[in-house]
């Protein structure tokens, strides 16, 4: 049932996207309409027919205990932190969101960490919140096909308000679409922004014209709300830069008409759209101030090749991997080469297959006059492959912005694929018109421009043959080549054929045949990075796991290496002292690591001694260990052995709230939620100090029975202290995140000037 109920929500979404377009009088042709609609479904065609899915369960049981059985190992490793982050993010949404809370904080790792803050976790994302009536493991396949209808339509709206033709806008739509700027990175929070951009843009272009100014306007702001709820925040500014650019090269090249309104309405957009999302976007601010990652972040910020002195590019191989995406290896079939610059999705952002770049080469093609639109998309790729490889001065004055230097160079190269996917659609219609005009030999500029290609790509891997022996890769290095050439000489064949003044009439249908070489070139490439596999693997019970659900709450456990690797926990319904997360608290991981051996500055984290006393204090009641593990100490009782495991019970293990003073105060009835905790505390002599292994990042208040605040502190480094008065009392704490109260009244206040200046402008309509 749940295969028709997600093409239902598809299909819905989608026309909500084309009731926007019409709305801002640019309605969706319907054949185009179709198209975009059925591409995604082709590309996801099997997680629509059948039960499986698109997430990567071979990942999901390659980790204990759910590895018991397993079939294989994972297809694609690159994948790793969709089963490990954004799987076990979007459960702990799910739970909170059905036990009536607002997803605030994740109760399941670090003893309490920011959740809703943690914008991968895409916590208030409109698509989330739909899709909740589905099961989570068939949300993906929908979440997919929707990031891809939306980068379809909005490519299209944006180049065909640029004047591309619509068979060209079309090509240029399928280009970005299934570009490695988005395929790769399908389940991740990055492709939710970035599928945004375009309609961005396009509702920007809507703002030149004075009879849906408003609308425009009100569109863009939607926009750019949904980009920052959408869970990437590196995205959102980078989407930013690239639209200033965009405006600015627009303006020095005087193809920026009526410049005022539009820069005027835009900044009145992004602002409102700020002060709409200031609810999340200053705990998120707040909570990547205080995170682990943002040390770690400067670091390796202070390690970039910055100087002002000029330099060729620090890592040039970034330009092999435009045209040839796994040259420097993937991880899968073909092992990374050591002169690698980051992980194979990083690298490969700025390809848009073969065909395309052929088409985009043609921009050194003599013809009838360029688009001045289309000399600032030039700029904007040059920018984004200048700053992703390093090259003096792009990359050294962008990175002097203290902002942008937290961010990973290679992700420039998402400017590379949007710019460099609609170059290639002017192009190809600039040589559709030129050879309708009686330029017959315009069409073989393609197969000449697919000559370069073939040269370029074989000087390229003739430079890294020697890395390529060395790791047993250039067989396959050369059937890659070979099979993506192949859609590249059929383009070139097809481009020269009908340009012949017999078949010039059947030109004009190049731009869509040029379309289906691309997408099946991009579908070969990008359908192989993912192994649909069946929903029963997603997370599946075990004896292990039931176990341990079968014992009374509160309590957390500690995995040992990667048994129930944070945050995959949630699936087994406990909560682990461990956190992967971006926005790991810095105090929290460097307690740990002084009580337990936990380096901070590794991206996978172990607890190097597992029987630390610490861990009684942090209310781990339970070690879970491989299968046949000896008990690491005197502390830990054997309670569960099987074949997916081990677990041992914590004879020392404390209560998770507790006085300073053991006789000062007696802890009963205790509950915890989400953001709620409630317990009863008697202290019978004199006002106590109740101790919680709650990390306070300041969001922790509490009151008594007739809702007077009790005080607050700190304790134990990072954890929470309660100071209740004497006698009996009925403590409840609650929790939000800090800056998040003053947040909500900045979104309030953009919310009514919004709706009041929407009102003023209806009724001077009016009159």
């Amino acid at each position: 049932m749940s295969a028709p109920l997600s093409l239902l929500f598809y299909a819905a979404i989608a026309a909500g996207w084309a009731v926007l377009a019409r709305w801002l009088a640019r309605p969706l042709p319907r054949r185009f309409l179709l198209a975009f609609l059925v591409l995604p479904v082709l590309f996801l065609l099997p997680a629509f027919v059948t039960t499986r899915t698109i997430f990567p369960v071979d990942h999901a049981r390659s980790f204990p205990p759910w590895n018991a059985g397993a079939r294989s190992a994972p297809a694609n490793p690159n994948l790793n932190d969709v089963s490990t982050e954004m799987g076990p993010w979007a459960k702990a949404v799910r739970m909170a969101w059905k036990e009536g809370s607002i997803p605030w904080r994740n109760r399941w790792n670090a003893c309490g960490s920011p959740l809703a803050a943690n914008g991968q976790s895409a916590a208030f994302s409109p698509l989330t919140i739909l899709l909740f009536l589905l099961p989570l493991a068939a949300t993906f396949n929908v979440l997919v096909a929707v990031k891809l209808f939306t980068a379809l339509a909005g490519m299209w709206l944006w180049l065909s308000e640029l004047g591309v033709q619509a068979r060209a806008a079309l090509f240029g739509a399928v280009l970005f679409a299934f570009s490695f700027t988005m395929v790769p990175w399908l389940l991740f929070p990055h492709t939710s922004v970035i599928a945004l951009w375009p309609w961005a843009l396009f509702a920007i272009e809507r703002l030149r014209d004075p009879s849906v100014r408003g609308r425009a306007t009100a569109a863009l702001t939607v926009v750019a709300v949904l980009q920052i709820l959408a869970g990437h925040p590196e995205s959102v500014v980078l989407g930013i830069l690239f639209t200033g650019i965009w405006l600015v090269a627009r303006l020095a090249t005087r193809d920026l008409e009526t410049a005022r309104p539009v820069f005027v309405r835009a900044g009145l957009a992004a602002a409102l759209a700020v002060g709409i999302s200031a609810f999340l976007l200053v705990p998120q601010l707040l909570a990547i101030r205080d995170s682990n990652r943002a040390v770690n972040a400067l670091t390796f910020a202070e390690a970039l090749p910055v100087r002002l002195a000029p330099h060729g590019p620090a890592w040039p191989f970034g330009v092999f991997t435009t045209l040839l995406p796994h040259s420097l290896g993937d991880a899968m079939g073909i092992p990374m080469l050591p002169i690698a610059g980051g992980s194979y999705p990083e690298m490969a952002m700025g390809h848009i297959g073969l065909v395309g770049w052929a088409a985009a080469l043609l921009v050194f093609r003599k013809g009838s006059k360029r688009s001045r639109r289309e000399v600032a998309l030039l700029l904007l790729v040059a920018f984004g492959l200048a700053t992703a490889i390093l090259l003096w001065p792009v990359f050294d004055l962008l990175y002097l912005v203290p902002g942008i230097r937290l961010m990973l160079p290679l992700r420039f190269f998402a400017w590379v694929g949007l710019a460099g996917s609609a170059v290639a659609a002017f192009e190809v219609d600039r040589l559709t018109r030129d050879v309708g005009d009686g330029r017959a030999r315009a069409g073989i500029a393609l197969a000449v421009s697919a000559g370069v290609l073939v040269v370029l790509a074989g000087a390229f891997l003739a430079r890294l043959q020697p890395d390529h022996q060395a790791v047993g890769a250039v067989a396959a290095q050369r059937r890659e080549f070979a099979v993506a050439a192949t859609f590249l000489v059929a383009a070139a064949l097809l481009c020269a054929v009908l340009s012949r003044p017999s078949a010039r009439a059947a030109f004009r249908a190049v731009p869509l045949l040029l379309a289906v070489l691309a997408a099946g070139e991009l579908f070969w490439q990008g359908r192989r990075l993912y192994r649909l596999g069946p929903r029963s693997d997603f997370y599946p019970p075990t004896p292990l796991v039931e176990f341990l659900g079968r014992q009374e709450k509160p309590f957390r456990v500690l995995g040992e290496g990667p048994v129930i690797y944070p945050s995959t926990n949630v699936f087994a319904g406990v909560e682990d002292v461990r956190i992967h997360d971006p926005i790991e608290r810095r105090d929290y991981v460097e307690w740990l690591d002084r009580a337990c051996g936990y380096d901070p500055a590794a991206f996978f984290k172990h607890v190097s001694n597992v029987d630390c006393a610490a861990l009684d204090f942090a209310n781990v009641k339970y070690l879970v260990a491989a299968p046949g593990r000896a008990a690491p100490g005197p502390r830990w009782r054997p309670v569960y052995s099987g074949a997916d495991g081990t677990v041992f019970e914590n004879g020392n293990v404390r209560p998770r709230i507790s006085p300073v003073e053991p006789d000062a105060a007696r802890v009963s009835d205790y509950r915890e939620t989400t953001n709620t905790v409630r317990f009863r505390a008697d202290a019978p002599v004199r006002e106590a100090v109740l101790v919680a292994s709650l990390v306070q990042d300041g969001g922790w208040r509490a009151r008594d029975e007739s809702g007077r605040l009790l005080r607050v502190a700190r304790a134990n480094g990072p954890f929470l202290a309660v100071t209740v008065p004497r006698g009996e009392h009925r403590v409840s704490l609650t929790y939000t995140p800090p800056g998040a109260r003053a947040g909500a009244a900045l979104s309030l206040v953009s919310l009514v000037a919004a709706a009041t200046a929407s009102l003023f402008a209806r009724r001077k309509r009016r009159i």
